[in-house]
């Protein structure tokens, strides 16, 4: 973790695979097979490293002699914070040793591996130069593009070597995308920062999102999906780094658990945009339809009934139509006639909105119409988390009404699964 005077050595350590003392030769025979680009493997008693297996000194061995009896011991330090302006001296002390060092945590569980090499190239790229780089671009006209990897130590893991090609293929797209407007390119801790001359529109991310899945399709086939994530700032409205960091780590919150590529572009509030590859059109073109049933099945159940009883079939339709997080109905001027109907299975902490409050500036309110509208994803007062909102306008003894429903991000996948 980065803070602004101290750096964690864990972040400069290399994750190499460990496995358990009593494993067999066997079962690490069969994974330098698969993945011979690794030197060695780490070999962990109840989580703590006791040393390390050479890739060469296991293929003359009894393939069901455990791996804890060949273990080769390697120096450990306990992970901690440093000044960046010490690494020197870290990188000193690597380089007298005769082998890599590990690193452990507080109870002395395995983290990684500390390697002089390693060590010695963040010395020359670290942020702090990057920091100063970006600093004089804060205050202008300009936008902050930030794209990393989901789970980025499972991906160290499973690519080992070769994430450093990702990297170099982001890079490369982004100054092909961006043209002349990319005026800066670097690798901050395990995301890339760039910064461009003027605004990136949703189209122009797109298209580089769709160019990396084409490259990485190519060049990486016998691996699954990756996950990426991406966050635009506009840095004229920003005071210092220190303050571009902080808002970067609280966009970061919201997108945390979210597991498909996706885009946030800060603003009041911040919208969130979904990358949707081609293969995926028919989901997504079934979850808009079962949003647009549901929204008109309800309309037509309040419909049906006395307005006194409107919140009460909001209740029952809740129980029905389990994804939504609440109900509302405003009047034909965008006052909520009702009080937040809120779903009794949310586990969220959901802010209970009141009768007479005013909806009228709401762009689910402003665009409401017979047909259902459903709004791009937005960060909810309501609930402090991305959601949609769908609406649909109904006439009640000669007046408009409209009724509206929150729906979490995360349950849209779910929709697709359900048959409405």
């Amino acid at each position: 973790m980065l803070t602004e005077n101290y750096v964690e050595l864990e972040i400069f350590s290399t994750y190499v695979p460990h496995f358990d003392y009593n494993d067999s030769i066997q079962i690490v025979y069969n994974f330098f097979k698969e993945k011979p680009f690794y030197k060695y493997i780490v070999i962990v008693k109840e989580g703590k490293p006791i040393g390390i297996l050479n890739r060469e000194n296991i293929f003359f061995v009894d393939k069901n002699t455990n791996i804890g009896e060949l273990a080769k011991p390697l120096p450990k330090v306990k992970n901690t914070n440093i000044n960046p302006e010490r690494l020197s001296d870290v990188i000193e002390i690597l380089r007298l040793q005769v082998s890599d060092v590990l690193l452990v945590d507080a109870k002395n569980q395995y983290i990684g591996v500390l390697n002089y090499e390693t060590i010695l190239h963040y010395l020359t790229k670290f942020p702090e130069t990057s920091r100063n780089k970006i600093s004089n671009m804060i205050g202008k006209d300009n936008t902050c593009f930030i794209i990393g990897f989901k789970n980025i130590k499972v991906l160290k893991e499973e690519f080992g070597y070769k994430i450093d090609s990702l990297f170099k293929i982001i890079n490369e797209l982004l100054k092909n995308f961006s043209k002349d407007g990319c005026i800066y390119i670097e690798k901050i801790e395990e995301d890339i920062w760039s910064v461009h001359k003027a605004k990136l529109s949703t189209e122009v991310i797109f298209e580089f999102l769709k160019e990396f899945y084409k490259e990485y399709n190519l060049l990486f086939k016998e691996h699954e999906d990756i996950i990426l994530y991406g966050i635009v700032i506009e840095l004229s409205n920003i005071k210092n780094f220190k303050s571009l960091k902080d808002r970067v780590d609280i966009l970061k919150v919201y997108i945390k658990d979210i597991k498909n590529t996706v885009v946030i572009f800060d603003g009041l509030p911040p919208l969130l945009k979904t990358y949707v590859a081609k293969k995926n059109d028919e989901i997504v073109a079934k979850i808009r339809k079962n949003i647009i049933a549901s929204i008109k099945n309800i309309a037509d159940k309040i419909l049906k009934t006395e307005k006194n009883l409107w919140e009460f079939v909001a209740y029952d339709m809740l129980k029905i139509y389990t994804f939504y997080d609440l109900l509302y109905i405003m009047n034909e001027n965008g006052i909520q006639i009702s009080n937040n109907i809120i779903s009794l299975k949310s586990n969220k902490n959901i802010i209970p909105g009141k009768k007479g409050a005013d909806r009228s500036k709401e762009i689910y309110f402003e665009r409401a119409s017979y047909e259902p509208y459903i709004t791009e994803v937005y960060l909810s007062k309501a609930t402090d988390d991305f959601c949609i909102t769908t609406s649909i306008a109904f006439d009640y003894e000669n007046k408009k009404y409209v009724l509206a429903g929150d729906i979490s991000y995360s349950e849209l996948a779910k929709i697709g699964d359900m048959e409405i």
